[in-house]
C-alpha cells in the first residue's frame, strides 16, 4: 500500500496535512530528517505511516511515560501492534515485548532515551530489523531546548549499531540554534530540516489584564459557543470554577491528577462526547487529546513557559475553524511569574540532599546502569527524612527536568495476565484439573489467543460475572493459578512511581542545577513580555519566539483588533487623551461630568475614547455608574 492508502485505512484521513507528506517522502528516501511542526500538526503520523510501509519495526524514543502509554494505546485501537517499555513493567514483560519485536509481531516499540542505553536493549539491537528510529520531542537533545535531557546525547550511539537506519527527529519547538544542535548531536549524514509555520491562521490569541477573571470567563463562554478548556493552577481552583460555571447554567466538569483514574476517564469521555461543554483542568489534562471542535482555551493563570502556553492554546481549533486562546492575568500573576525560578527550583544543596535521600530510600546503587522503577510513598519518605511535601515535589520536578529521574504521582496498571504455557499444554491442564476449568475457559473467552504472546489487561468485573464469584474470590483464584505456573498474573496497581536513571548521577551537580534556574529566569522574562506588551501582534510574537521571522499581522488577536478600532474612530489629540486618562486615574468620574471637562466640539471624540478604553478593559464602570481606571 502507498502512504495515502495506509493513512486512509488506519487513520481515516483522505490526505496529509501541511508538510506531513514531505517528511514521509524524505524518510522513505532513507534521509535523516528533522521535522518541525506546531502542536496539533500531526507529528506522529510522520513516522507511523512510513514505518507501516516497510518491513521491520520502528523504534520510537520518547521522554514522557504518559505520552508513550497514550500513543501505544492509540495505535492498538487502530489495530496496529505496538508496545512501550514503561515504568511498572516486570523483567518478564520487557523480555516478552523485545521477543515480539524480534519475531515481527510488533510494529512500534516506544522507549525512553535512558532505556535505550540499558545493557538489555543495547545487546539485542544489532539482531533486530529496525526500519526507522523516531526521536520525539527532539528539542530535549539540545542545550538550547527548554527541557534538556542528558540521555538524549547518547542516542547517536545507535548509529554505531545500526548505521543504515534513518533517523526522524520531531519537535514542535526549535529555533535555529536548536535545529543545528539536534542535527549535530544525532550525527545527521547531511542537514535536512522540514518545517511548517507556527502561525495558526484560524486561532485568535488574546491576553487581558483582568481583576475579575470569573466575570470575563462567563462573558467569553457565553459569547463563544461550543466546547472549551479552562486551564487553572490548582486542583482546588478547577473544582471551584467548574461549580461557578454550572451555577451559571454552563455545563462544566473539573479534571486534575488527584482524581482516580476511572473518574478522570469518565470526565474526559463526557467532554470528548460533548456531554459536558467546558472542562476546567490543571495541566495534567490534554496530552494525547485530539478533539477537533474546541472553540476556546482559556488560561486562568499565566503559564511560565511560552512553549507550554502555545501547546495548550493550540488544542483549540484543530478543525480549522475560528477558535480563541485567551490568557487572563493581573499584577499578582506577573509578580508570581517573577518569583517562579526562586520558588520552583530549590537551592542546589537541597536538591542534591533530596536526591541522595531518594536513592537511599529506594535502594538505588551507583553500580546499577539500567533504568530502575520503584514504587514511591512520598508521605513515608517525607516522614523518614523530615522533609516538607512541597519541597520534595519541587525537587522531584527539578530532578526530572535534569534527566535524573521521572516521577508519576499516580501510576495506574490494571489487572493483567499472560499464559505461562502454550495452548496445547493449557488445554491438557484444563482437562486434567477440573477445578481450574471454569477459570481457564473464562480467561480464554475474554483474552483469546492474545494472552499466549503478550500480557492482556483483564476485565475483572466481566470475569467475576462469568465465574459467579465476587471480585476478591476471583483475584484470589488468579493468584493461585499464578503460583501453579499456569499463568503470570499481576494485580492492579495505582500508586506513585519513580523511574531512576541512576547512571546519570554525576550530571546532577551545582552547575547543572544553577543552569536550570537560569533557564527558568530567561523563560519567565519572555513570558512576562508576551503577556504585558500592548503593541505587537500576538501571532508575530509567538512566531518570533520560535525563531520564525514575519511581519504578517494576524488581524484577530486582542492587539490587532484594538488597533483596527483605533483606526476606525476619529482620534483625540495626544494631549487630550493624556488629560482624560489623568482625570480618571485621579478620580472615578461620571461620563457626563468627564465630557464637560472638554470643549463641546470634542464630545463625540471623548465618547469614542471612553468606549475604546472600556472595550480594552483599561477602565471599567462601577456599580454607581462611575468610570474607574483599572
Amino acid at each position: 500500500m502507498n502512504a495515502e492508502e495506509i493513512l486512509k485505512q488506519y487513520w481515516g484521513f483522505d490526505s496529509f496535512r501541511s508538510i506531513q507528506k514531505d517528511i514521509i517522502l524524505s524518510v522513505l528516501d532513507s534521509k535523516d530528517t528533522l521535522g518541525i511542526m506546531p502542536t496539533g500538526g500531526g507529528k506522529s503520523i510522520c513516522f507511523q505511516v512510513p514505518a507501516m510501509m516497510k518491513p521491520g519495526f520502528c523504534l520510537v524514543i520518547s521522554p514522557l511515560i504518559a505520552l508513550i502509554k497514550d500513543q501505544v494505546q492509540q495505535l492498538k485501537n487502530r489495530g496496529i501492534a505496538a508496545e512501550g517499555l514503561t515504568m511498572g513493567m516486570t523483567s518478564r514483560e520487557i523480555n516478552l515485548a523485545l521477543e515480539n519485536c524480534h519475531s515481527g509481531q510488533i510494529k512500534f516499540l516506544y522507549i525512553s532515551p535512558e532505556r535505550l542505553l540499558s545493557e538489555k536493549i543495547l545487546e539485542r539491537l544489532p539482531h533486530y530489523n529496525i526500519n526507522l528510529l523516531a526521536v520525539d520531542e527532539a528539542h530535549c537533545i539540545s542545550q538550547w531546548g527548554y527541557d534538556f535531557r542528558p540521555a538524549y546525547l547518547q542516542i547517536a550511539n545507535f548509529r554505531k549499531i545500526k548505521p543504515n537506519v534513518p533517523i526522524l527527529a520531531l519537535t514542535a519547538s526549535a529555533n535555529l540554534n536548536t535545529e543545528n544542535d539536534i542535527q549535530e548531536k544525532l550525527e545527521f549524514t547531511s542537514k535536512n530540516v522540514l518545517k511548517s509555520s507556527f502561525a495558526r491562521s484560524n486561532l485568535s490569541f488574546s491576553v487581558f489584564d483582568e481583576n475579575n477573571k470569573m466575570l470575563r470567563i462567563l462573558k467569553i463562554v457565553n459569547q463563544v459557543k461550543g466546547s472549551g478548556i479552562i486551564y487553572v493552577g490548582s486542583r482546588k481552583e478547577s473544582q471551584k470554577i467548574a461549580e461557578e460555571l454550572n451555577f451559571n447554567k454552563i455545563s462544566a466538569a473539573f479534571y486534575h491528577a488527584g482524581m482516580g483514574l476511572n473518574e478522570r476517564t469518565k470526565v474526559q469521555n463526557l467532554w470528548m462526547n460533548n456531554k459536558v461543554r467546558i472542562i476546567v483542568a490543571t495541566n495534567a489534562f490534554g496530552m494525547g487529546i485530539d478533539k477537533p471542535d474546541v472553540r476556546t482555551v482559556i488560561h486562568y493563570h499565566t503559564p511560565w513557559h511560552l512553549s507550554s502556553y502555545y501547546q495548550e492554546a493550540g488544542r483549540a481549533g484543530r478543525d480549522g475553524k475560528i477558535a480563541f486562546g485567551v490568557v487572563l492575568y493581573n499584577q499578582n500573576d506577573i509578580k508570581n511569574l517573577k518569583e517562579v525560578p526562586e520558588k520552583e527550583i530549590p537551592e542546589s544543596q537541597v536538591i542534591l540532599h533530596i536526591y541522595k535521600c531518594l536513592t537511599s530510600f529506594c535502594q538505588i546503587y551507583l553500580a546499577e546502569t539500567d533504568q530502575l522503577y520503584k514504587d514511591f510513598d512520598i508521605v513515608l519518605f517525607c516522614q523518614k527524612y523530615n522533609l516538607g511535601p512541597s519541597l520534595v515535589s519541587k525537587a522531584l520536578k527539578a530532578l526530572s527536568q535534569l534527566g535524573a529521574l521521572e516521577f508519576l504521582d499516580s501510576y495506574y496498571s490494571p489487572h493483567k495476565f499472560i499464559f505461562a504455557l502454550d495452548y496445547t499444554e493449557v488445554y491438557k491442564y484444563c482437562i486434567s484439573n477440573k477445578r481450574w476449568e471454569p477459570l481457564i475457559k473464562a480467561l480464554l473467552r475474554q483474552a483469546g489467543g492474545q494472552a499466549f504472546h503478550e500480557y492482556y489487561n483483564l476485565d475483572i468485573p466481566q470475569l467475576t460475572r462469568a465465574l459467579q464469584l465476587d471480585i476478591n474470590q476471583t483475584v484470589t483464584l488468579l493468584i493461585e493459578l499464578n503460583k501453579l505456573n499456569i499463568i503470570y498474573f499481576q494485580k492492579e496497581k495505582n500508586i506513585p512511581q519513580i523511574s531512576f536513571f541512576s547512571f546519570l548521577e554525576t550530571k546532577i551537580n551545582v552547575k547543572t542545577i544553577e543552569s536550570l534556574r537560569n533557564k527558568y529566569e530567561i523563560e519567565t522574562q519572555k513570558s512576562i513580555h508576551f503577556y504585558t506588551q500592548q503593541f505587537r501582534c500576538r501571532s508575530i510574537e509567538i512566531q518570533d519566539y520560535f525563531g520564525e521571522k514575519t511581519d504578517f499581522k494576524c488581524g484577530k488577536c486582542d492587539i490587532c483588533i484594538a488597533n483596527k478600532k483605533k483606526e476606525q474612530i476619529k482620534m483625540l489629540s495626544d494631549e487630550k487623551v493624556k488629560k482624560l486618562q489623568e482625570t480618571l486615574k485621579a478620580n472615578p468620574t461620571l461620563p457626563k461630568d468627564l465630557v464637560l471637562l472638554f470643549e463641546v466640539k470634542d464630545e463625540e471624540l471623548i465618547l469614542n475614547e471612553i468606549k475604546y478604553l472600556l472595550e480594552m478593559g483599561t477602565i471599567k464602570t462601577s456599580e454607581h455608574g462611575l468610570l474607574v481606571w483599572k
